[in-house]
């Protein structure tokens, strides 16, 4: 564990730093977010506290931490500090000591008064801390010995584990137009889960619109402003397809038999984990036999599910369901292969699928897929619509 914030403090260390310098605040109280969240920014205590600094939703409310349905500010590794210094600067303007700041980012600040009450009005906390609950009596020996253990680890043979990227290695984008992780990825040839990794805050996967910043690789980044509206043409032009082509869903009702996982699930409808823990609550624990998921699968023109027969049964007992869905899996259909010859490739158009997406897959140009087929760069693309590409 040692190790690993060893290596993750590369990321947030300069960040908090700077913030923590800017406040006039000692730099040491950097390593609070050790003992607070171990350096994980999706850390979530029993009593709900999110994020770095551990903020519970009343208090990150008052110093400026929305919480909405795509985005939890709390988990924001650079508005959360702002907002846990914010906080320290009011609680040292309180009680005009640190040790007595940390006891109070601990217990609450009313916590800390009685406890000065009841100690006959002594100001320090060793004086006050026979009068504190048990865990803030351990809270300010936790933060000296994490502030000695991330200063003096080469001491005792601890040595930090390489991170992903270091603060110096990232940087940020206001998006304009809402994009999903899996459209970044695509459109900027990278990982899902380094997305995900240097952006936390984010609940489903979703940029929403409205300013929103996206953190990467320095590289990325680049990359993405040299081709900003390019990618946005893009996205548009996928949702557009994908509207002109949306199929109706149909609910499914599955029961969980033992020994079945998600991922097993996932596959036999044709849907992805995520998607099923989208549409249903799956607690800490998994899953569990005879929990019942409710699925969503395309359903065709002619009314029939895609890739699936659905049948109803009835159940043995009257009091039990009436109905359930069985649903098995119909033959998968035979994948139209490409043809390639020495010069060209033939491609069959998906669904959700762009000129812009197309021309990333085979490594060409958009303008050269263009030239090649006698279309232009708004031309539309019907599925099953066969193009050359060189």
């Amino acid at each position: 564990l040692m190790s690993r914030m060893l290596g993750i403090s590369q990321l947030y260390y300069p960040m908090f730093e700077q913030v923590l310098d800017r406040y006039n605040i000692p730099l040491e109280l950097k390593h609070l977010a050790v003992i607070e969240s171990a350096l994980n920014p999706n850390a979530r205590s029993h009593a709900g506290a999110q994020g770095l600094w551990q903020f519970m939703y009343p208090t990150g409310k008052m110093y400026g931490l929305n919480v909405t349905s795509y985005v939890d500010q709390r988990s924001d590794p650079y508005k959360a500090t702002v907002a846990a210094a914010e906080y320290l600067k009011a609680l040292y303007d309180l009680f005009n000591d640190w040790q007595m700041v940390l006891a109070a980012y601990n217990a609450g600040p009313g916590t800390i008064s009685k406890a000065i009450r009841r100690s006959g009005g002594k100001k320090t906390y060793w004086e006050i801390r026979p009068f504190l609950p048990r865990e803030t009596q351990g809270y300010v020996p936790a933060f000296i010995a994490a502030n000695y253990a991330m200063t003096y680890y080469a001491e005792h043979n601890i040595y930090p584990a390489v991170p992903k990227k270091t603060y110096f290695e990232v940087d940020t984008v206001v998006l304009k137009e809402q994009m999903t992780f899996s459209q970044i990825s695509l459109s900027l040839d990278i990982p899902y889960d380094e997305i995900k990794y240097f952006n936390p805050q984010y609940r489903k996967d979703i940029i929403p619109a409205g300013g929103n910043a996206l953190c990467l690789p320095k590289s990325k980044i680049g990359f993405f402003l040299t081709n900003e509206q390019e990618i946005y043409a893009a996205i548009k032009a996928q949702h557009q397809t994908e509207v002109e082509t949306t199929v109706k869903e149909v609910q499914l009702t599955h029961v969980v038999k033992s020994g079945q996982r998600l991922s097993d699930i996932a596959r036999k409808y044709g849907v992805t984990v995520a998607d099923i823990k989208t549409w249903n609550y799956i607690g800490k624990k998994g899953i569990r036999p005879g929990k019942k998921l409710v699925i969503y699968v395309p359903k065709k023109d002619d009314g029939k599910v895609d890739n699936l027969a659905v049948t109803k049964s009835e159940s043995a007992s009257d009091t039990t369901d009436n109905k359930k869905l069985a649903v098995n899996s119909s033959p998968a259909k035979t994948a139209v292969k490409n043809t390639t010859s020495k010069n060209a490739t033939t491609h069959k158009v998906k669904s959700g699928e762009s000129l812009y997406s197309i021309s990333k897959k085979y490594g060409v140009s958009v303008d050269e897929l263009t030239r090649l087929n006698k279309l232009n760069k708004n031309s539309k693309l019907s599925i099953g619509q066969t193009l050359k590409v060189r």
